[in-house]
This record gives structure tokens, sequence and C-alpha cells, in this order.
């Protein structure tokens, strides 16, 4: 047994008190989001981080961005996954906007609570039944807002993601995505643009790589503009891989720059027309 002293005890006793408990390849469930997002390790929005830099990456618990700040995506997403927790985490404001004085004043005195402008919530809740109307059959069944973590041998790092909607008997993940996109056209204009392919890629492989028999990435995106018709895609194994390109060759320079040192802080600015005219 250790001989430890009372000090040294406590200070155990806090620290497993205030660290995150956490399966690998594993299925968590019901654990919060921001208990997920103060777990270390690599998501598919930090490569973003690493593009700036591979220091910033490093120093990524000092570029966390905000959890608590209201999204109306947010507000639609948990109206379709997390319908439970709408009257625990959301206060209707008795005014349209959410940056009034009365609704300011809500946020003082309701600190935990999220406030949306007026009917917000009725509209989120309508756009999740016309979800369900067409999409409902993939949900019911799958596990939704799941955590998954996997420590991968080759970067060292913990590969963890957050899937909206995991049916391993359909075997597909999908992601959500309110969009002002109302069509499939307008979607695949920003698709890439917003990294869509790179996140689908690192979801898809990083549930495989957890063990998890998945075969289909895919998306439902819901118009935030009337009537709200939802509509989906599926990524095809040639946007998945391109996907795939853009994170592996971030991890690779990654690899590097911790093997050598040596970080690119200041990168080449050219022309418009010289990144026209050679395609960067």
């Amino acid at each position: 047994m250790l001989d430890l002293d009372f000090e040294e005890e406590e200070k155990i006793t806090l620290s497993s008190l205030t660290t995150p408990v956490y399966k690998l390849d594993a299925i968590n469930e019901n654990m919060p989001n921001h208990i997920y997002h103060s777990i270390d390790g690599i998501s598919s929005t930090q490569f973003d981080l690493m593009r700036k830099s591979m220091t910033a990456f490093e120093l990524r618990e000092h570029f966390k961005k905000s959890c608590v700040a209201f999204d109306e995506g947010a507000l639609i997403h948990d109206a379709i996954l997390l319908p439970h927790l709408l009257d625990e985490m959301y206060l209707e404001s008795p005014t349209k906007g959410s940056d009034t004085v009365v609704s300011n004043k809500l946020k003082a005195d309701n600190p935990n609570k999220i406030i949306v402008g007026q009917g917000m919530i009725d509209t989120a809740k309508e756009m999740a039944h016309k979800v369900y109307l067409i999409y409902g059959d993939f949900i019911r069944s799958a596990y939704k807002e799941v955590s998954i973590f996997h420590k991968n041998e080759v970067t060292g790092l913990l590969h963890k993601f957050r899937p909206d909607i995991l049916n391993l008997q359909q075997k597909i993940i999908i992601d959500v995505k309110s969009s002002s996109a109302n069509n499939h056209a307008e979607f695949l204009k920003v698709l890439e643009l917003y990294d869509y392919d790179l996140s689908a890629a690192w979801y898809f492989d990083t549930a495989k790589d957890a063990g998890f028999d998945i075969e289909i990435f895919a998306w439902i995106v819901v118009p935030k503009q009337a009537p709200h018709c939802p509509f989906g895609f599926y990524c095809t194994p040639e946007l998945l891989e391109k996907g795939r390109s853009k994170y592996q060759s971030l991890l690779i320079k990654y690899a590097e720059f911790k093997e050598n040192g040596i970080d690119e802080l200041f990168k080449p600015a050219f022309s418009w027309e010289y990144r026209k005219e050679n395609y960067i």
C-alpha cells in the first residue's frame, strides 16, 4: 500500500473528481456537451486550428470555442435530437430580438438558460416535426448525441467525435445541418467550403477505427427559411476520400512538427490573380 500523507491524498481525490470519465472505443451516452469538449483530444473542428499553425493546436487549451453562446442552429439541433431538454435549456423572451433590454434582463435572471427570441422555440419544434416526417425511421431507433473516443497509436492523440445520429442497425452516421441553403444545389456550394467533407471522413474513419460497422455517412439539411422542407445527402466514396486527404495531410504536418519543432507561423500571401491561376 502506498504511504500517502493527507495533502497528497486530497490532491488525488480532487483530481479524480474533476477528471471526466469515459470509455474508449465505446458509446458514451448521456455525456453533456461541455464535458465532451473538456476532454483533451482532437475532433474534426480542430483541424482549422492546425491550419493556422501547429503551435496554435499545441496550445489548443487556450483557444477553446465557447459552448454557451446562443446559436439558432443549436436550438434547431436540440429540437430534433434532444427535445426533452428544450424546457430545461431554453427560455423565450417576450420580444423577437434576443438582444433587447427585456432579453438581457432574462439572461441576468436566468444564467443557466439560453434566451431566445419570441416564437423561436415553436418554429424549431415545427422544423423538427418536418424532419421526423421524412427521416424519422433513421432517427427514432438511433443513438443521438453520444460521444466516442479512440486512442490512435500513430498520431498519439485521442481521436474523438460526437455524432448527431448513430444508427448501428442501418450502419449509418448522420449529421444534422440547419442551413440557409434551400435545396441540394445551394448546399453543395458550401459543403467543401465549410469542411463538411473533412468532418464526414473524420467521423467515418474514427468510427471504423473504434470498431463500429459503419457503411454510410449522410447529412440531413434543414432550411432555416419556410417551409423548412428537409433534404438529404450521402457522402460518396470520392468525396469521403477528398475529406480524408484534407485531415490526413494536416496530421502528417503535425507529425513533422512534433519531430523537428519547425512551424510555419508566417504563410505566403499571393494575389487573387496568382491564386486563381495556380489553383492555390
